[in-house]
Parts: C-alpha cells; sequence; structure tokens
C-alpha cells in the first residue's frame, strides 16, 4: 500500500500536469484572453470556453487562460444551484491556487489570480451554504489582496477585489467590529470601498480597461444595496 508522502507526490504531480514541461510559466493577458474575458461577462460562456481552450494550445505557458476557467465556473455553479456539479468541480478551486502559484511571485498577477480564485470561490460556497468555508475563502482572499496592494500599489486591479470587499465589511456595525478584527477583516469602509473601485472604474488605462465590465457590475451594485 502506497505511503501517505507518496500519495501526496502523485496528487501534487496531477495538479500540475495541465503545464508539465511546458516551460517558464507567465501572466500574459494577451488580446485572446480578453477576448475570451469579454465573452464570459456577457454570459456567452460556451464561446469563452473556445477561446480559452485556443489559448491553452496555442501559448501552454500562459496561466490567465486557467484563471479564466473559474470564472466560468464562478457563473455556471451560481446560476445552476446543482449540488452534484458543485461536489464535481470543487476540486478545481485547489488545482487552480497550484498552478498560480507556479507563477513568478514578482508579477502582481501571482496574488491577484490567487486572490480572486478564493473570493470567487466564497461566493460559491455561500451559495451553497458552505459557510464556515466560505469565510475562510474570503479572509484568504482579502489577506492576499491587501498584500499585492502593498507590493505592487500600482496595479489598477487590485482595487477592484479590495474596494468590493471594503465596502462590505464597512456594512458591520461597530459593535462587531472586534469578531471581523479578529479575522482579519479590518479595514473596513463603505464610502472608501466604493471610491476605491470607482477609481478603478474611471481608470482609462490598459490595466484599468481589462476589467473595466466587471469593475461596473460591482459597483452600480453596491452602490444601489449598500450605500443606499
Amino acid at each position: 500500500m502506497p505511503s501517505r508522502s507518496l500519495i501526496h507526490i502523485l496528487i501534487t504531480l496531477t495538479l500540475l500536469a495541465p503545464l508539465a514541461g511546458s516551460g517558464q510559466t507567465k501572466f500574459d493577458f494577451n488580446a485572446g484572453c480578453r477576448e475570451a474575458y469579454h465573452q464570459i461577462m456577457m454570459m456567452k460562456t460556451g464561446e469563452g470556453r473556445r477561446l480559452i481552450d485556443a489559448e491553452k494550445k496555442a501559448h501552454p505557458d500562459n496561466l490567465i487562460p486557467y484563471f479564466l476557467d473559474n470564472y466560468i465556473d464562478l457563473f455556471t455553479l451560481f446560476f445552476h444551484e446543482d449540488p452534484a456539479e458543485y461536489k464535481a468541480a470543487l476540486p478545481d478551486r485547489d488545482k487552480r491556487l497550484a498552478l498560480m502559484k507556479q507563477g513568478s511571485r514578482s508579477s502582481p498577477y501571482y496574488l491577484f489570480t490567487q486572490a480572486m480564485i478564493s473570493a470567487q470561490w466564497g461566493l460559491i460556497k455561500l451559495k451553497y451554504e458552505e459557510n464556515l468555508s466560505s469565510m475562510w475563502d474570503f479572509r484568504r482572499a482579502y489577506s492576499m489582496i491587501r498584500d499585492n496592494r502593498r507590493k505592487f500599489p500600482g496595479f489598477s486591479p487590485n482595487k477592484i477585489l479590495l474596494g468590493s470587499m471594503q465596502s462590505v465589511i464597512g456594512t458591520i456595525p461597530s459593535s462587531y467590529r472586534w469578531i471581523t478584527s479578529i479575522l482579519g477583516f479590518t479595514g473596513g469602509s463603505v464610502n472608501g470601498g466604493l471610491a476605491m473601485l470607482g477609481s478603478y472604474v474611471r481608470d482609462t488605462t490598459a490595466e484599468g480597461r481589462i476589467f473595466h465590465e466587471e469593475a461596473l457590475f460591482y459597483y452600480a451594485y453596491l452602490k444601489f444595496y449598500i450605500a443606499h
């Protein structure tokens, strides 16, 4: 019977198999990835999947297509509400996080992609009433995006997740703030978070346009349901 350490090694190799032998990995949000992302945000997940698969074949060293896979899971699992589908997709979370960790730590996308994947699974788990596990995913996402903001203050996509999360944290009554502080959710402010998110919505740089549709949705939703 294989030892636990051997089993652990085999599982790890299986998780990393998609990029095995592909050389140095990178985070490249190229034109093909941007179009795939756009199609997914338009709820055209079938076309998004086709473009992602094409990017994986054309650029097997690029991690962004695997990051975009998570958006398809987010929309599919959130709207289908199928417990069997959720259970089958759950292992992909750890697989994608392992893939993102193959990227360069010197890239702002290294922590950003991990934070986004964790936050998206926090939402998915919340939908399927995995509340405790959801909280830990959100906690991990918040910690990572704050670290990324400190390391790469000029990386504007940080504002999407950080601004959204700070807005939500800011709604927690002051009498309960000691609990959120213990859990690592500090610095929340409704107005501050919305201002940060709004500054990304108005960002006209190349990085500011990549996630514009997503940021605009979050901004409008939070502005309407939280600020008012």
